[in-house]
Order: C-alpha cells, then sequence, then structure tokens
C-alpha cells in the first residue's frame, strides 16, 4: 500500500508537465494500469479496481485542478 501512496503522490507532482518528464509519467501511469487490468499479480477484481482507482488519481487531480482554475479565471 505504500508504494501506491508514492507512486501517487510522485505521479502528482509530474503528471501536469508539459515536457518529456510529463509524457514519461503519463505512459508509465497507463502502463501501470494495464498491467494492473491484464496481469495476474493482483488476482481479486475488487482489489484491482482499488489499485486502478489509487493510480488514476493523479489524473482526476489535473483534471480538477485545470477545472477549478478556468472557474477561477472565469468568475
Amino acid at each position: 500500500m505504500q508504494e501506491f501512496i508514492i507512486i501517487v503522490l510522485v505521479a502528482s507532482f509530474l503528471y501536469p508537465m508539459k515536457n518529456l518528464i510529463g509524457l514519461l509519467t503519463r505512459l508509465g501511469l497507463f502502463g501501470m494500469m494495464a498491467y494492473t487490468l491484464f496481469s495476474a499479480s493482483i488476482p481479486n477484481w475488487g482489489d484491482k479496481f482499488f489499485a486502478l482507482i489509487i493510480l488514476s488519481l493523479p489524473i482526476f487531480l489535473n483534471m480538477l485542478f485545470k477545472f477549478l482554475k478556468l472557474k477561477i479565471i472565469k468568475a
């Protein structure tokens, strides 16, 4: 569980970058999501969905920040 938290924290900072580091972070996150779904490393589907939710947190946080920034600018 601690590995997921560390991955999510690091990816949350690197995901919105518009350079090679951000691109590699995005590819790494999507690769880890695909590996979680299609490998037998996590046998239970409930645990797989939990891992996917944890891994998708940086994506949702980035979308939330962009949405809030648009709302603040338009207000």
